[in-house]
């Protein structure tokens, strides 16, 4: 089966270590879905302003952004 989503949502980091603590703060671990490599893990559509507010309580500063 091959699948192509025209609507996924991203979490993107700089360096492999951000997206493990990332992935390991509490809050924001729910939301955060099966990386994708050492920097890009998914994360559900439907999470993404409760993760971004959950990674903005815990001291990061994330930038949202729509392609398309």
């Amino acid at each position: 089966m091959i699948r192509v989503h025209r609507h996924a949502a991203l979490l993107v980091t700089k360096d492999p270590e951000a997206l493990t603590e990332l992935t390991e703060t509490e809050s924001a671990r729910p939301w955060i879905g099966p990386k994708l490599s050492a920097t890009v893990a998914w994360v559900d559509r439907r999470g993404v302003e409760t993760l971004r507010e959950a990674l903005v309580k815990a001291g990061y500063t994330p930038k949202v952004t729509s392609d398309g």
